[in-house]
């Protein structure tokens, strides 16, 4: 298993076979917006600041922070190859301190657990169309090798 660091591979652009897809700010609202091809994707959640946490092939995997307290952190799958571009609906935790990783399952999301009751991570990631959440052991940072 090896981390992205979300930090680390944080971009702003990504090529994927549809073109170009980049985060772009969008006007005096003082948002993002993700465009693909010159083209806007209409993602589930308006949000302050958006990163291409991490890509595979034309699987993006888009960072939605709200920049607030109340929930700063969730995710969205975007498939750019998909004709029309595929966007998941939004899942995690909220929490500041989720990660990208890839695994054997593919781009996947570890997030510390919130809900009142679980201690533990929360792991989602990417089967079809379908986002498969588990409640697994802590991960420990140290014992996560980054890219």
């Amino acid at each position: 298993m090896s981390a992205i660091s979300c930090g680390a591979f944080a971009a702003d652009r990504a090529e994927t076979s549809a073109g170009v897809a980049e985060i772009l700010p969008l006007g005096p609202l003082e948002t993002d917006a993700l465009w693909i091809a010159d083209e806007p994707v209409a993602l589930p959640l308006v949000v302050d600041h958006l990163d291409i946490a991490a890509q595979d092939g034309d699987l993006l995997l888009i960072l939605l922070a709200s920049g607030g307290t109340a929930c700063p952190k969730m995710w969205a799958y975007v498939d750019a190859g998909a004709d029309p571009i595929w966007v998941s609906e939004p899942f995690g935790t909220c929490h500041d301190d989720a990660q990208a990783l890839r695994t054997e399952r593919g781009i996947e999301v570890i997030s510390p657990a919130s809900a009142p009751g679980q201690s533990g991570d929360l792991r989602y990631w990417l089967e079809g169309r379908d986002i498969h959440e588990v409640l697994d052991e802590p991960v420990s940072p140290g014992s996560i090798q980054t890219d």
